[in-house]
């Protein structure tokens, strides 16, 4: 059963006095988690990440689209149930030293949701709960008497990672939860948050720039690249098989792959330009006169794989599989 899942979400920023420049932070991105499910989203610095995490969140509007939750369109739901829904939701941040109120101990930044939306009866059922949650995330009971200046990375992460289990959710959103700590941390996260998602049979939308971490997390990947979804699929097809030619690259590029020959990749030069109907245009090996005035559609080549692409547009007779 399908949890969460956007239609057409689209944010756009303008910025400037006198001449208002258009950024596409999320331009027109569908993509859905199943109950259980781990969907990584990958991509470079500034591809939209983050501000899409922002939007499922609903701490910024949408420019235009919708976000589906449990069979709810939360974007136009009214602050009473959207309060609700957002119970079931929660969020692991990239920098966990900001995350938390430096002047509380652990122990009351864990407490604090339980307290707000009144869970527990009382101090005894409170610390209850709160030893529960550490021990879940492989804290001591000592860990909680420490502010989060006091703590190790790992340990603090850890934390974060206990108030997002406080309100028991059913969605997690990870935005590159271990990218500010040293690998051997890293790891031991990693481990974590796959358990507890296994354990609890969590969905959790993974954000990271690193595919190699996206493979060890996630059930599905899904490709970003300013602000479009360009490819999603199986992770193993992703890595096997990547279809667009963005992703071809960046696969290659961070796995030293070999599969796809140099002088294919750079069989065009990179040209100038700043608007064309496909991001990727100005870049792109494969490029046709189609891509730079027509928006490429999303494209459905197999089972849960789909590229946005007009390689892969059977009507266009100019196109084909690479």
């Amino acid at each position: 059963m399908i949890l969460v899942r956007t239609v057409n979400l689209t944010k756009y920023f303008t910025s400037g006095f006198i001449r208002k420049k258009v950024v596409k932070a999320v331009d027109n991105v569908n993509i859905y988690i199943s109950e259980g499910e781990v969907l990584g989203v990958v991509g470079e610095s500034g591809a939209g990440k983050t501000t899409l995490c922002k939007l499922l969140l609903g701490l910024i509007k949408p420019t235009s689209g919708s976000i589906i939750f449990e069979n709810i369109d939360i974007t136009r739901a009214n602050r009473k149930l959207l309060d609700s829904i957002r119970r079931k939701m929660a969020y692991i941040p990239q920098h966990p030293e900001t995350a938390l109120d430096p002047r509380w101990k652990l122990y009351d930044s864990l407490a604090e949701p339980l307290r707000i939306h009144k869970l527990v009866r009382g101090k005894v059922e409170e610390k209850e709960r709160v030893l529960e949650l550490a021990d879940l995330v492989g804290l001591k009971e000592e860990h909680l008497s420490r502010y989060p200046y006091e703590v190790s990375g790992g340990e603090l992460q850890r934390a974060i990672i206990a108030h997002a289990l406080s309100l028991k959710p059913k969605f997690i959103i990870c935005d590159e939860p271990t990218s500010m700590l040293d690998p051997s941390t890293q790891a031991l996260i990693l481990n974590l948050l796959k358990k507890l998602q296994e354990e609890h049979s969590l969905s959790l939308l993974f954000v990271t720039h690193d595919p190699d971490i996206a493979t060890i997390m996630s059930h599905r990947v899904a490709v970003m690249y300013s602000g479009m979804i360009i490819e999603t699929a199986r992770t193993n097809d992703i890595l096997e098989e990547p279809l667009h030619p963005y992703t071809q690259q960046f696969v290659s590029t961070v796995f030293k792959r070999t599969r796809l020959e140099s002088d294919d990749l750079l069989s065009q030069p990179p040209i100038e330009g700043s608007s064309y109907a496909c991001p990727f245009y100005a870049k792109c090996p494969r490029r046709m006169p189609i891509c730079k005035t027509k928006t490429p559609p999303l494209i459905r080549v197999a089972d849960e794989h789909y590229v946005t692409c007009h390689l892969y547009n059977e009507s266009n007779p100019h196109t084909g599989r690479i």
